[in-house]
């Protein structure tokens, strides 16, 4: 599965990343055809620079939300504070949701945020490109 994601979109992940600094943020994306239409922030639970848990409330909220709304669960987001941007083992044993993209981001050494796509499955992880609409 691939995505199309907004440049504010992306800086709207950035930023929520940036916020929760030094830990782990995480999130929901949805829409439609494979657009995201929708960046939903939720609560790392875990409070941790190192792995998420999900809000369990939020998440079901949120998913519901989804639904009523007509649109696809897309992708979900989480930082790697400390990088890199690539999925850690623990990613892939959690990866629920096979159908969707995993994206993670990650400041380079420079501070810059990179921000990448992934399919999880048992079998490991397959980068995907995604195409970036400007706004």
């Amino acid at each position: 599965m691939s995505i199309k994601l907004s440049q504010s979109q992306i800086s709207e992940m950035i930023a929520h990343a940036r916020a929760g600094l030094p830990n782990e943020v995480c999130g929901l994306l949805a829409g439609l055809n494979g657009r995201v239409t929708e960046v939903y922030p939720v609560e790392n639970v875990d409070l941790s620079p190192v792995r998420y848990t999900m809000n369990p409330t939020k998440q079901v909220h949120t998913m519901v939300a989804i639904e009523e709304a007509g649109w696809d669960f897309l992708s979900i987001y989480h930082s790697h504070p400390n990088g890199p941007a690539t999925p850690s083992a623990t990613d892939i044993a959690r990866a629920y949701y096979p159908e969707v993209v995993y994206i993670i981001l990650s400041p380079d050494k420079r501070g810059e945020w990179l921000v990448k796509g992934f399919n999880l499955s048992e079998d490991g992880a397959v980068e995907v490109h995604f195409e970036i609409n400007y706004d």
